[in-house]
């Protein structure tokens, strides 16, 4: 029975306010104000703070950190001559909003210098946040027309920025395709390092359009690869039997008569820049699995002759 009465006794007991100082709006305000200035990225966070300083009445007062803010972000302002100032001034109204996140005057100000800065994405974000501050202030409407400019134009600028981006990207992406592809074609091309190929068919002819072997000369051609480097030899020997053709064996002694740096299977010879050439091609390609060398040859005289072969060096090494 005593406990009974007891329990009675407590139940009957005035409750008192469930947590008055935080229910009252100065408290919150200065917790939430305290909070976005650990955390002034947090655009939530900011709009809470101005729509609950807009429910007090009378409306908070400015703290002297923010009056001092404003009053050294409009000097820095009034006497800008370069971005760097510029950007000064921005600083200072910033910290003016951190001190008072509900200062309509202070996201104008920062709305100003972003734009001299050209910095429209920045400008449209405060501008909105001045209108959520001041929605009646006289100027409003044209705060409001100013934004939408300011939209517009942070769209622009990022488009620009994400093509040039996307551009960048690409130009890298190629860059990269370019030097895997030639690493591969290189790796390649070393496995036929030290490699000799020599022409199949050693039927010539000499330069005014006689046959080799008419002219009792027998030449041997060869091509041969260290490295990255191809060398292109020419053997010849003089046959006292016309009626032979004389394998001349290959003489890495010799001076070869032209050499190219590999950088494909595709490689070109020497230009003709005889008297009355007109026209001149002598392109070569290796074949993938490395056996042979193809040579096309064209060559055409201002006398109308023209001479043209394929020509296939098989490889001997």
């Amino acid at each position: 029975m005593k406990r009974i009465t007891v329990l009675l006794l407590i139940a009957l007991l005035p409750v008192a306010p469930f947590s008055a100082a935080a229910d009252n709006p100065s408290n919150q305000l200065q917790q939430l104000t305290a909070q976005l200035q650990k955390s002034p990225d947090d655009q939530g966070l900011r709009e809470k703070i101005i729509a609950l300083a807009r429910t007090m009445n009378p409306p908070p007062q400015l703290p002297e950190e923010a009056e001092r803010r404003m009053a050294r972000g409009n000097a820095a302002f009034v006497g800008a001559k370069s971005a760097s100032d510029y950007k000064d001034a921005v600083t200072e109204f910033q910290k003016a909003t951190l001190a008072a996140p509900w200062y309509a005057d202070a996201y104008y100000k920062v709305a100003q210098v972003n734009i001299k800065l050209e910095d429209y994405a920045g400008a449209a974000a405060n501008l909105k946040f001045y209108l959520l501050a001041a929605p009646d202030a006289s100027n409003a409407a044209d705060a409001k027309t100013i934004m939408y400019e300011m939209e517009y134009k942070a769209e622009k600028v990022a488009k620009v920025q994400s093509d040039q981006l996307a551009a960048e990207q690409q130009r890298a992406d190629e860059v990269r395709a370019q030097e895997a592809a030639r690493s591969k074609v290189e790796n390649a091309l070393r496995g036929l390092d030290g490699g000799l190929w020599q022409l199949k068919d050693d039927d010539g002819y000499n330069a005014d359009g006689s046959h080799y072997r008419d002219s009792f000369s027998c030449l041997s051609q060869y091509i041969a690869i260290n490295g990255l480097t191809l060398r292109y030899y020419s053997m010849i020997i003089t046959s006292s039997d016309n009626r032979k053709l004389i394998k001349v064996p290959f003489n890495p002694n010799k001076t070869p008569e032209w050499t190219v740096t590999l950088n494909s299977y595709k490689f070109s010879g020497p230009t003709d820049t005889s008297d009355g050439v007109t026209s001149f091609r002598n392109e070569f390609t290796i074949s993938d699995d490395g056996r042979s060398i193809t040579e096309e040859y064209r060559e055409a005289y201002s006398n109308g002759k023209v001479r043209s072969s394929t020509s296939n060096y098989v490889r001997i090494k």
